[in-house]
């Protein structure tokens, strides 16, 4: 029997940190590519703007380095105070959370209610440096794990052993997506 079909489910029980969300959020984010192009359009309009304030094009060049600031404040407050003020306002991120994940379901339980789908529901599991992101829903909604929350490196081994088994994905990094849509899987453990 294999560790995606033991018949015990994985519990874990956190209380998500600020920089968890944080990190989290970036990382759904920058998977998208809309935020990947603006950030792209921002690095040329800053070089583009500074190359042109040192030939001599002043006006243009420090228009163009206006834009490039204007959009790296949106990029800022996108990526870190956005972030930050959702996880102030939304009290069950901060507060107990728990989540089983079985066979053939995943439940959790926030201080505001309860919920459980099965694993279909679920398009794939993104991996960031401290969560886990099972993420439904075009991709940009998911459901936040922390590392942390597992009790053993072996529950956290079947947990993905579970998940690659029920979703029919390979885990990938934050930054790629599995294999067969342009990017190469990640090579953490298994």
């Amino acid at each position: 029997m294999n560790d995606a079909d033991r018949l015990d489910p994985i519990c874990v029980d956190f209380r998500l940190s600020l920089s968890e969300y944080r990190g989290a959020i970036r990382s759904m984010m920058w998977a998208l590519w809309p935020y990947r192009i603006i950030v792209g359009l921002d690095i040329i309009a800053f070089i583009g703007g500074l190359g042109l304030t040192l030939t001599g094009a002043g006006a243009s060049g420090i228009t163009l380095l206006g834009v490039a600031v204007v959009w790296s404040l949106m990029l800022g407050w996108m990526f870190v105070v956005r972030p930050g003020r959702q996880y102030q306002r939304q009290e069950r991120l901060a507060r107990d959370q728990s989540f089983c994940f079985g066979n053939d379901e995943v439940s959790w339980t926030f201080i505001d209610g309860a919920s459980k789908a099965r694993w279909s529901y679920f398009d794939d599991v993104m991996e960031t440096p401290a969560v886990y992101v099972l993420r439904h829903q075009r991709k940009r909604l998911g459901q936040l794990v922390p590392k942390r929350a597992f009790r053993t490196s072996d529950d956290e081994t079947r947990f993905r052993a579970m998940a690659q088994h029920r979703l029919k994905v390979k885990f990938f990094s934050r930054t790629s997506q599995p294999a067969g849509r342009g990017r190469t899987p990640s090579s953490s453990k298994p």
